[in-house]
């Protein structure tokens, strides 16, 4: 027998092993002439298309697909495989039945000899299902951004239209409290001051925790200088510690680098948060908050923040809760401690969000330690700082220093920064034992260079402590300080007329510690201090009288409010209902800065803005006076927005008369500035 024989008896064998083969395949697969004539389907096919290969074979493969996916067969598909090239994608095919349903498909080309396409492989299988899971999961998506935007709307309203009425209140409260009162209105007012910052901490600490949630939280990253965090963070938290009677101390360990790079607005919330919980649920004792530094590393240095207290305590079982929203550890009708449990939600969300991570010690009864790293760039320019941080080492290193006081958490605080300095430091409770360290130390040569004492110590004649140290002869090398509780001015000029010229009060802060042992040992107090920052008190606030503002504002209260805080600073103006009287009343006036509120009917202060900077001819108005955005929107973007829209700066209501002072000097000066620059050009 021949080998063609053989080859021939074969074939059949091959044959109907390749379309056993083709038929256990799990893809449908078809093969066709490039006409669409079907030769082939396998038993996937048959089921994906319910018809038989007796039935398939009287139609075309154009049968088996809907008229938009053959236009993508002809435009998009036959380009490519009749160049022996291969196409792939999703389209939609119809079965028997008429469904329509999505598959994902290949299709190959088989040349002949010539080079040209003779047949077409197609190889596909159903997909719909997962096109309905993906549909779903964009329904889904759409759904949630339309839910969240709505969200992030509602939101914006809500602040815009409880911050407008707050404006009015802050404002005229904060007026009237400049007025002459009886005792009883004084107190009402404060109450009325007291709730309002209370809502409006509510207010803010809803919304911070709405965009941390959705996302929309933006970290800056701007030079800042700690100690002047925690010296701002101890002007504030004092008073609601004096209130309590409690001691409140910021300490900073040696080595700790002062100039940082990171967000400084948000650490200051984190502290205030997490120390100002510390104060509420402190009763008697002391409230500290201790930084030092953990390591640096490719220009980012780690810091850890400490916060103790003296207080209530945490029960273990209940430490998890701490940080949920909305949350208070004592949940009972009768609890003694106000607040919504946001601020450490958010502070724990804000620690995380750079680069940190907050831990608690705590026991029921005996206090608690709140522990937190947060992670900060080096700045680009340092300001002296490491030069300036051992000159102060220097100067202080080695020195002998004493403080007296009954304070025990005091006297731990205080000897604790001073130590950390690199002085010599003992501290004594008892007026007899300070008496006897620093007659032991001037008997050996080695006298105390400072002696801190409190004035509240009483030797048991009565007499007080600091008036004997003073004249006791053995004391003349010792240099004394008095450390007392807050001062009215005229209190201190007396002290100080009495031979007490150095005198420490609460609060405690760590720069004005520096400063007073600085001055004490003649260093150079100077490079030690920072910047000086503008005063607004000194700066000259004198308005040429030509100068006049504009407020563009349509609530009635507002106006009010806005018009007697600028009455109050001796800022001739005008008022404007809405945008379009703004126009006409810039025609006929020229200002030299505007208030802008941002929504106005008729035409609002956005839609004014850009009309001011395209058209400031046709209104007399210059091209680039001042425009002040002063509205109720504080959401994440607005003021951006306000400053796209070619406003010069902005503020947020309710408006503080500190701040609306401080953004009139600037742009004032600046418009006066550009004015004698014209002048001088001319």
């Amino acid at each position: 027998m021949g080998e063609s024989e053989n080859n021939a008896q074969k074939l059949p064998v091959e044959l109907s092993v390749f379309k056993a083969m083709l038929d256990s395949s799990h893809e449908a697969i078809v093969l066709t002439r490039v006409n669409g004539e079907i030769l082939y389907l396998n038993k996937s096919a048959e089921r994906l298309f319910l018809k038989s290969l007796e039935e398939a074979r009287t139609a075309k493969v154009q049968d088996f697909f809907p008229d938009y996916t053959l236009e993508i067969h002809d435009k998009e598909v036959l380009p490519v495989v009749l160049k022996g090239g291969q196409w792939e994608g999703e389209v939609d095919a119809i079965d028997a039945n008429g469904r329509i349903f999505s598959v994902w498909q290949r299709i190959d080309a088989l040349m002949n000899g010539n080079g040209n396409a003779e047949y077409l492989f197609g190889f596909m299988h159903d997909v719909s299902d997962d096109r309905k899971e993906r549909e779903a999961l964009m329904l889904a998506r759409k759904e949630a951004e339309e839910a969240s935007k709505a969200k992030s709307q509602f939101l914006a309203n809500m602040s815009h239209e409880i911050r407008t009425p707050m404006n009015g209140i802050v404002g005229m409260a904060g007026l009237l409290q400049e007025t002459a009162l009886s005792v009883q209105q004084k107190h009402y007012l404060e109450i009325i001051l007291s709730c309002s910052e209370k809502l409006l901490v509510l207010i803010k600490d809803i919304l911070d925790i709405s965009k941390i949630e959705s996302g929309k939280l933006r970290m800056e990253s701007e030079p800042f200088n700690l100690k002047s965090v925690l010296d701002d963070l101890c002007d504030v938290l004092f008073l609601r510690a004096q209130e309590k009677k409690l001691n409140f101390i910021c300490s900073i360990e040696k080595d700790t680098p002062f100039e940082l790079k990171g967000d400084s607005a948000r650490l200051y919330q984190i502290l205030l948060n997490i120390a100002g919980n510390a104060i509420k649920f402190t009763e008697k004792g002391c409230v500290t908050i201790h930084v030092a530094k953990d390591c640096t590393e490719d220009g980012k240095i780690q810091l850890s923040f400490f916060v103790k207290d003296s207080g209530i305590g945490i029960p273990k079982d209940r430490i998890k809760d701490l940080f949920n929203p909305f949350t208070q550890i004592d949940g009972s009708s009768t609890r003694k401690y106000e607040g919504t449990g946001l601020g450490l939600a958010i502070s724990k969300k804000l620690i995380q969000l750079m680069d940190g991570k907050i831990e608690v010690e705590s026991a029921e009864g005996h206090g608690s330690l709140f522990k937190f790293t947060i992670l900060f760039d080096s700045p680009d320019k340092v300001k002296n700082d490491t030069q300036n941080q051992r000159e102060w080492n220097a100067c202080i290193y080695g020195r002998r220093i004493l403080i007296a006081s009954q304070d025990e958490y005091l006297l731990e605080a205080l000897g604790t920064i001073i130590a950390s300095w690199g002085a010599v430091c003992e501290r004594v409770d008892t007026p007899e034992s300070a008496i006897g360290k620093m007659l032991n130390s001037a008997n050996a040569e080695i006298p105390f260079q400072i002696a801190i004492i409190d004035m509240t110590l009483r030797l048991e004649d009565s007499d007080e402590l600091y008036k004997t140290v003073r004249d006791m002869p053995g004391f003349k090398k010792t240099e004394l300080v008095l450390l007392t509780k807050p001062m009215k001015a005229e209190d201190i000029i007396r002290m100080r007329a009495e031979g007490f010229p150095y005198i420490i009060s609460s609060p405690l802060k760590y720069s004005a510690i520096q400063n007073m042992l600085c001055n004490i040992m003649s260093c150079s107090k100077k490079s030690l201090e920072e910047p000086s920052s503008q005063n607004e008190d000194s700066e000259s606030s004198v308005v040429p009288e030509t100068s006049k503002l504009l407020i563009v504002e349509d609530n009635p209260l507002n106006r009010k409010a806005i018009s007697s805080m600028l009455e109050k600073l001796k800022y001739p103006h005008d008022m404007a209902g809405d945008g379009l009287e703004a126009i006409e009343m810039m025609r006929r006036t020229k200002y030299n800065v505007i208030l802008m509120d941002c929504q106005m009917p008729r035409l609002d202060g956005y839609q004014l803005t850009g009309r001011i900077r395209k058209f400031a001819n046709d209104m007399q108005t210059p091209n680039d006076v001042p425009i002040i955005a002063v509205t109720a929107y504080a959401m994440p973007g607005d003021k951006e927005k306000c400053l796209q829209a070619g406003m010069n700066d902005y503020i947020s209501k309710p408006v503080k008369i500190g701040i609306l002072a401080k953004a009139l000097l600037t742009w004032l000066k600046n418009s006066m500035d550009q004015e004698e620059d014209g002048d001088i050009a001319e």
